[in-house]
């Protein structure tokens, strides 16, 4: 504000899995009205995206009201999903009740997931890497024209790289190769994979 800023949007990671939310939303109490703070409701590129779409709308001249706006319509299309090897880690982190229903007999499998409004939700299970990966890639085509795309792992770099030749062509911003963070990859575990894509706007 210092260098001219009339107002600040706030944009963190989901109330439901980090305090940052609520931490932000006190700290902005001071400033009354000119600080928003919002609940994205995706984690790594999920929120990112969201950041990046939005400075690129300010640089063309977006005001405050065009930002929460668009803030809301991305954080409605944004998709996050991802391959894990093993469902142990996220039954471990706790932020999924449904891993701890399942764990009995499931160690092997490897569990498809995603991420909406700060939800952990399982999409489905694999025997194989081979079917997961096919089961990620029929999820990527299902959201029709895409905005953006970012291939995520967690220390599975040659095979992100593979993923990431393999759906390039269906965007036209060039992807993103993203290894995601420590505290992430704590919660879901090596090896994984996936994407965060925000589809066209409808």
């Amino acid at each position: 504000m210092k260098a001219g800023a009339d107002s600040v949007v706030s944009i963190h990671p989901p109330n439901a899995l980090s305090g940052i939310f609520n931490a932000a939303r006190l700290a902005a109490q001071d400033f009354g009205q000119r600080v928003t703070v919002l609940d994205c409701g995706q984690l790594s590129l999920g929120l990112g995206y969201q950041v990046i779409l939005v400075a690129e709308a300010v640089a063309q001249g977006a005001i405050r009201e065009d930002v929460l706006s668009l803030v809301e319509s991305i954080r409605q299309r944004v998709r996050l999903t991802a391959l894990l090897e093993t469902i142990q880690y996220i039954h471990r982190s706790g932020c999924a009740s449904w891993a701890t229903a399942i764990i009995g007999g499931a160690l092997k499998l490897q569990p498809l997931i995603g991420l909406r409004h700060g939800i952990v939700q399982r999409l489905g299970q694999a025997r194989t890497r081979l079917q997961g990966i096919q089961q990620l890639l029929e999820l990527l085509n299902s959201w029709g024209q895409l905005e953006r795309l970012a291939v995520l792992h967690t220390n599975a770099e040659a095979a992100a790289w593979q993923l990431l030749e393999h759906v390039r062509s269906k965007v036209v911003v060039p992807p993103m190769l993203v290894n995601v963070t420590t505290v992430i990859g704590t919660h879901v575990g090596p090896n994984g994979l996936g994407f965060v894509a925000v589809p066209a706007g409808y």
